[in-house]
């Protein structure tokens, strides 16, 4: 790890940031996502919930699974289009 990891961690924080307090998950999420092997069974084991939820919505369409209350947003836009 050097300089150019910190800058990177910093443009993700920034991207992750939009005031809901769940910055922490969203980042998580992304880490186990892009994690290798090693780091990746380390992530989930401290952190399953997480990475249950994130291999879920990867699998699942468009990321919504039938607990959420929101609807996709390809159903949103396409009723904003009509």
């Amino acid at each position: 790890m050097g300089i150019l990891e910190y800058q990177a961690s910093q443009r993700l924080a920034v991207e992750a940031s939009n005031g809901d307090g769940n910055e922490f998950y969203s980042l998580l999420m992304a880490a186990i996502r892009f994690a290798d092997t090693d780091n990746l069974e380390k992530l989930e084991s401290v952190f399953p919930e997480v990475a249950n939820e994130l291999w879920a919505r990867y699998k699942a369409p468009g990321g919504v699974l039938v607990t959420d209350n929101q609807k996709p947003v390809s159903v949103v836009y396409r009723r904003i289009e009509e």
